[in-house]
């Protein structure tokens, strides 16, 4: 599965840009620049409405965004997060289907500081695990750099953290390119109800939209391990051109 040709990727990347750098300008221009408020300002900024955001080539393809918080469910009584941040990219009438883990890191110097226990937490389910990143934003530079945590975790060594030079991790242009043409992180199928997305839908409080995707029994990831704090999915909804 590869972009689908009625992505406009130019346009695409220019509006994600856009959002990142609002989101970002917020972030260092307030206290404190902590994660968590990157976090914060990311959310915000992704999950905001729009109007009239066409990304579609030779056909209008619009952006539907949804913000969901994931909780605790059962019997679950745990703050252990696979990652910080999930996003997907479901596109109408295309069969594509699409999530990245994310896990949030600032960065200094472009040196940035991982520890162990998330790469394990996200290492608690495959279908998370092989689509874990992390993201390390640098303070000073605001510079967007990529990493997968399966590579990280490989290099750790057995510590219980780890610093990173992030100058050589992708940046976000080409990640993106790559992620969306399914050269880095596992995709998705629509109706496979052992799917990243069903289990993600698990751990929502509140439907607000019809899930394309099938929904199976309940089930348990790994240690008592929440997927993301959050989930921001993007509806591309692609309609015939009546010019």
């Amino acid at each position: 599965m590869a972009l689908p040709k009625s992505i406009n990727f130019d346009f695409l990347i220019r509006r994600v840009l856009s959002d990142l750098a609002i989101a970002l300008d917020a972030w260092v221009a307030g206290q404190p620049r902590s994660e968590e408020a990157l976090m914060n300002h990311l959310t915000g900024q992704l999950s905001r409405r729009r109007r009239g955001c066409d990304v579609g080539r030779a056909n209008p393809i619009n952006a539907r965004i949804h913000l969901a918080l994931l909780h605790r469910k059962g019997r679950r009584q745990t703050d252990k997060y696979g990652a910080d941040l999930a996003v997907t990219v479901y596109i109408d009438q295309e069969n594509f289907l699409k999530t990245a883990f994310f896990q949030l890191k600032k960065a200094k110097d472009y040196q940035t500081c991982v520890e162990t226990r998330q790469l394990v937490a996200a290492q608690s389910d495959s279908r998370v695990f092989d689509r874990s990143f992390v993201l390390a934003i640098d303070e000073d530079t605001l510079g967007c750099h990529i990493k997968d945590a399966s590579s990280l975790l490989r290099k750790n060594g057995g510590n219980t953290s780890r610093n990173y030079d992030i100058h050589n991790w992708l940046v976000l242009t080409p990640w993106l390119w790559d992620w969306l043409s399914c050269r880095v992180g596992t995709e998705s199928k629509l109706g496979d109800p052992r799917s990243v997305e069903a289990l993600l839908e698990q751990f929502v409080d509140k439907k607000k939209w019809s899930s394309p995707w099938s929904i199976s029994e309940p089930e348990d990831i790994g240690d008592d391990v929440i997927p993301a704090k959050s989930w921001v999915i993007y509806f591309l909804n692609r309609s015939e051109s009546t010019s």
